[in-house]
């Protein structure tokens, strides 16, 4: 072999040697990669709007370690940094503005995109609850909300109306009662977020036995009995130092209320009671006997101005002056019948009497008597009467159904008259007794502006309907 050949072997295997060819055939560990990373659905997380905590899990090999940062005010991380496979913790407040906001996080390299929508509207309203009496009433209700806030008012109830349409920030709702004239009830209203409830007494009247009672000289137990509806409070009491009440003084429901009258050694007396909210007169002989010496009883209540032998009431009642005529030694008490009352029962000499009556339960006319002194007149009261509410509606073109409240001691009525428009169904109501409620439909007007007057018993019902 040429000395050319053997240099050129040389070279060669040199070259190898350079290249780690020769030698050991051993080579040495690859060290581990540390790349952490986060699952693609933790890229994108959403929180309440009233805030709370979020986790992001981190995977990475052991001793592989990572950051996490935040690029939002709002979005506040637990930990910095971590090793390994672990979490990221996110504390987020509630959001008070009124916009959604968005806000980023870097963790491992990774940006993570935190959503927070804004916070439900919110209203507080006061008071939240109402309890009112059976009569119409309108109470006002502040709402506090925030400027943006949009929130509007709607009655769940027929009895119950709200004012409000759509308002932003803090305002009030007007909230209209009905009367009531049955039993206890409730509804609602929903005023933004919140609801209100109202809570209406039932309808409360009372009728007692008498008004005027005679007492004998020597005293007695006397009772006055008292009607109304189950659950109505009424309180009785005496004005008078020689009547004693000898019964609860308060009571629930009808029931009666008894008192004593003391024995009387001297001159005629008068003394009163108060039961269930009516003043009672009682007038007690004495040991001296009253002659009839009242020369005229006579009413003023005619038109002119004359005192006529008569006083007359509508038939819900009312007051009628009565003028007496006596000498002035006369001393003259009065006497008269249940539903009636004298202010004062008892006196001397001339006098001007105020003489109460009871609204009539009775469908036609009562007629009854007053004495004083050995002179009467008459007294005639109309029939009973039926009070309406509302009484008007306007209804729009499309149609409605709509209710009204009787309140009357009528012991009947009933929905007359409604016959010659064929376009109002009665739904609801009569015929009736004592306080109710009446409810009809108004179909929908294909015409004009129409309007139809009819009745319960004699009080008038007025519907107006757009025309279409």
């Amino acid at each position: 072999m040429s000395t050319t050949t053997w240099s050129h072997l040389l070279l060669i295997a040199t070259a190898c040697c350079a290249a780690g060819s020769c030698g050991s055939s051993s080579s040495s560990p690859t060290a581990p990669t540390c790349r952490p990373s986060i699952a693609a659905d933790q890229l994108s997380r959403t929180v309440d709007g009233a805030g709370g905590t979020l986790t992001i899990p981190v995977t990475a090999a052991a001793g592989c370690g990572w950051t996490a940062q935040s690029n939002a005010s709002f979005l506040t991380i637990g930990s910095a940094a971590g090793s390994g496979t672990g979490l990221v913790t996110v504390t987020v407040p509630a959001n008070a503005g009124d916009n959604p906001r968005t806000g980023t996080i870097i963790v491992a390299g990774q940006t993570v995109t935190i959503t927070q929508p804004a916070q439900p509207c919110s209203t507080s309203l006061a008071p939240s609850t109402l309890t009112v009496d059976d009569t119409a009433t309108v109470v006002t209700i502040a709402v506090t909300a925030a400027p943006a806030c949009t929130w509007s008012a709607r009655s769940n109830a027929a009895f119950i109306t709200a004012s409000a349409g759509s308002t932003a920030g803090s305002g009030s709702v007007n909230v209209t009662v009905s009367a009531n004239p049955g039993s206890p009830r409730s509804g609602t209203v929903t005023i933004g977020s919140q609801t209100l409830t109202v809570n209406q007494r039932q309808a409360c009247g009372y009728t007692v036995s008498a008004t005027t009672l005679t007492i004998a000289a020597g005293g007695a137990d006397t009772t006055v009995s008292v009607s109304t509806a189950a659950g109505c409070t009424w309180s009785a009491s005496s004005n008078s130092s020689f009547i004693t009440l000898s019964s609860a003084a308060a009571n629930t429901g009808s029931g009666a209320a008894t008192f004593t009258v003391a024995p009387n050694a001297g001159a005629s007396r008068a003394g009163t009671l108060t039961v269930a909210g009516h003043t009672v007169s009682v007038v007690q002989a004495g040991t001296t006997v009253i002659s009839a010496c009242v020369t005229r009883i006579c009413a003023l209540n005619d038109p002119l101005g004359n005192c006529t032998a008569a006083a007359g009431f509508e038939g819900n009642g009312g007051i009628a002056d009565v003028l007496l005529y006596a000498p002035a030694t006369c001393n003259w008490f009065v006497t008269a019948d249940s539903w009636l009352t004298s202010d004062p029962p008892v006196g001397t000499g001339n006098a001007t009497i105020h003489l109460h009556a009871d609204p009539n339960p009775l469908p036609a006319l009562r007629y009854g008597s007053v004495t004083a002194g050995g002179a009467s007149i008459t007294t005639v009261e109309s029939s009973c009467v039926v009070t309406l509410s509302p009484a008007n509606f306007n209804v729009p073109a499309e149609g409605a159904t709509v209710s009204l409240a009787v309140f009357t001691i009528c012991p009947s009525w009933s929905v007359r008259g409604n016959s010659p428009y064929p376009y109002i169904t009665i739904l609801d109501g009569g015929p009736g007794s004592g306080n109710g409620t009446v409810t009809f439909s108004v179909a929908p007007n294909p015409g004009g502006l129409r309007t139809a007057v009819f009745g319960v018993n004699f009080a008038a019902v007025t519907v107006k309907q757009a025309g279409s």
